[in-house]
């Protein structure tokens, strides 16, 4: 399913010049956010932190999305205050960059990430069985409710 989807990625500057990231800096967590590829998000103990481990998933998020990710050089291009949100452990605030408009063919590409993300969910839900191990307090849920 997904390598269906390279067709729909395509190849343009967005994917192989540089790899737009925003910072969004919390009092306990940072997140680097890649600006063109929804999704590609990860936190950090500061700014470092954040970078890497958003460069320790580049295997993972193009699995999901196919052999059309090719992220270029990473260049910041700007930093966002986070909130409580931020600090609690989830993104939280846009940056300028998220107002942007979207021609015909980002917008396809972007669709077609997301199709492929929501493929690539389907295929672990189908995996995973009904009823998940609970915690050691007996906490927890089972896949159904999850999804």
């Amino acid at each position: 399913m997904v390598a269906r989807r390279n067709a729909d990625i395509g190849q343009d500057a967005r994917m192989t010049s540089r790899t737009r990231v925003y910072l969004e800096q919390g009092t306990t967590w940072t997140f680097a956010c890649a600006v063109d590829w929804p999704g590609w998000c990860r936190r950090g103990k500061g700014d470092a932190a954040a970078l890497e481990a958003l460069l320790g998933y580049t295997d993972r998020y193009g699995a999901v999305v196919g052999a059309g990710f090719a992220p270029g050089e990473v260049e910041v291009v700007g930093t966002l205050a986070g909130g409580t949100t931020t600090d609690f452990g989830a993104p939280e605030v846009s940056g300028p960059w998220d107002g942007e408009p979207l021609d015909a063919a980002e917008g396809a590409r972007q669709t077609g990430l997301l199709t492929g993300c929501w493929e690539a969910f389907d295929a672990v839900v189908g995996t995973a069985p009904g009823e998940l191990r609970k915690g050691p307090r007996g906490g927890g849920r089972d896949r159904d409710e999850i999804v």
